[in-house]
C-alpha cells in the first residue's frame, strides 16, 4: 500500500502510542517515542513528530533517503499499524503544529491513565521543542496482536 485510505487516516487521527525507528549507515537500529503524526494531504506521505531531547539519537541519523518506520497502537483496542517509508525532509516543527502534537500526546496519556498509570507520571512525556520528519509512504502493515499480525494492509 502506498496510499492512506480514509479508514487508515481516521485510525491515525485517534490517540495513539507512537514509536519511530530508523537505522544508521552501519545498519544499527535506533528508536524513539514519537509525539504526533499528521497524514499527508496527498495520502502518499505522513509527518511524524519527535521531541528534540528524547529523540536526539534518532534525529541525528535521519536524513533524506533514510528508511523510517512508525509503529502505532491504539491503547484501548490494541489495534496496531506500522507505516514504513523513506525520509523526504527533516525540519523544525512549527508553532502551528504544536497543538496537534499536544493533542496526540495528551490523548495517549489520558488512555494510559484510564489503565491505571498515574497521570502525574505519564504527563511528563516531553513533547516540545519537536522536529517534523516528513516521510514518503512505502508500505503499511497490520501489527495488531493475532493471526494477521505482520501482514501488509491491502491496497486502497
Amino acid at each position: 500500500m502506498r496510499e492512506l485510505t480514509d479508514e487508515l487516516i481516521a485510525y491515525l487521527e485517534q490517540h495513539l502510542s507512537l514509536l519511530a525507528a530508523g537505522r544508521d549507515r552501519e545498519l544499527r537500529p535506533c528508536i524513539s517515542r514519537a509525539v504526533g503524526i499528521l497524514p499527508g494531504a496527498d495520502r502518499a506521505s505522513f509527518t511524524a513528530f519527535l521531541a528534540n531531547g528524547p529523540g536526539a539519537a534518532l534525529l541525528a541519523i535521519l536524513e533524506e533517503g533514510a528508511p523510517f518506520a512508525l509503529g502505532s497502537t491504539h491503547i484501548p483496542t490494541h489495534r496496531s499499524v506500522q507505516l514504513k517509508g523513506v525520509v523526504t525532509r527533516v525540519r523544525p516543527a512549527t508553532e502551528a503544529e504544536r497543538p496537534l502534537i499536544e493533542a496526540c500526546t495528551g490523548g495517549f496519556t489520558e488512555d494510559l491513565g484510564g489503565l491505571g498509570y498515574p497521570l502525574p507520571v505519564v504527563r511528563r512525556i516531553v513533547t516540545w521543542p519537536a522536529t517534523a520528519v516528513e516521510v514518503r509512504l512505502e508500505a503499511v502493515f497490520d501489527q495488531t496482536p493475532g493471526p494477521g499480525a505482520g501482514r501488509p494492509v491491502g491496497a486502497s
